[in-house]
């Protein structure tokens, strides 16, 4: 998990397409773009999150036959952006002493 994407992975026991569905809520809302080549070790990029918030998700697979399961609710929470901007240097000049 970073701070604006999270990669989901799990595993199915046959052959199975790949799909998650995110959201706020676990009413989700949104989902990633279905993954169509049937695999048992299934790894989803879910991208265009916001930094620093707590995403609901379950995962979605369909096997060769059209057999379709999905996960119960999961959580996980993005991190901040980091900070890569170097701190600015005021100088304090002081007058010399009279």
């Amino acid at each position: 998990v970073g701070a604006t994407s999270a990669t989901i992975q799990w595993q199915t026991d046959e052959l199975a397409d790949s799909q998650v569905e995110f959201g706020p809520t676990a009413a989700y809302g949104s989902a990633t773009v279905l993954q169509p080549m049937f695999v048992a070790g299934h790894s989803v990029n879910v991208t265009g999150l916001a930094p620093q918030t707590t995403y609901h998700f379950r995962v979605l697979s369909r096997d060769p036959s059209g057999n379709l399961t999905a996960s119960s609710d999961f959580t996980f929470t993005t991190t901040l952006v980091p900070d890569t901007t170097a701190p600015t240097i005021r100088p304090r000049i002081r007058p010399p002493p009279t």
